[in-house]
């Protein structure tokens, strides 16, 4: 498959996320462990900072299988990396975005790495948050007909002129490159 994104067309976070604040409180008070993933403020390692213990945590955890906005933080505000497991997000710094009965691990690979193309902007004291976040436009692949004319959706649910983004092509694309599997062992999945 090639990319040809001159046909791509532009898309709000917002209306392609469902967008939701990570559950994390302190994370002084957490204990090292196996049993979930802390996905923090880090540029490296998928935002992974630790494997901790879940015991007395239940209520810190956020649904994995979700895009996770690194929004703040020193030299990694902008980044967004799939995490396909539950974890605890560090308060404040980390939000997740869901696209309900649509995202999976090929997909979020394909957003994220196009989402992180947007850091720049997000860095030097300027934060990833509220509007920012909300208004970053994505260009993505958007569905079409058999005569290669876009399809338009008259409820308007991704975009205000109709376009739908094509999530079975962003999957596909994944599929044909040749990378090592996403796992779900250590809560990080981009590769």
């Amino acid at each position: 498959m090639r990319l040809n994104m001159e046909d791509w067309k532009e898309f709000y976070v917002e209306n392609i996320f469902r967008i939701e604040p990570t559950k994390g409180k302190n994370s002084t008070e957490l204990l090292e462990g196996n049993d979930i993933s802390y996905i923090a403020a880090k540029y490296d390692d998928n935002g992974l900072a630790m494997r901790c213990q879940l015991e007395g945590f239940k209520d810190w955890v956020s649904e994995g299988n979700c895009i996770v906005f690194i929004q703040l933080g020193a030299g990694s505000a902008g980044y967004a990396n799939y995490i396909p497991s539950d974890f605890i997000g560090m308060s404040g710094k980390t939000a997740c975005g869901y696209i309900d009965g649509i995202m999976t691990p090929s997909i979020g690979l394909f957003l994220s790495t196009l989402l992180c193309k947007e850091r720049d902007k997000y860095s030097f004291g300027r934060s990833w948050t509220g509007n920012r976040l909300k208004e970053t436009i994505l260009k993505l692949p958007i569905c079409r007909d058999e005569n290669n004319e876009p399809i338009i959706d008259a409820t308007k649910k991704y975009s205000e002129e109709g376009y739908i983004p094509d999530f079975e092509w962003m999957e596909n694309y994944i599929k044909t490159l040749n990378h090592k599997p996403l796992t779900t062992s250590n809560g990080g999945g981009q590769a």
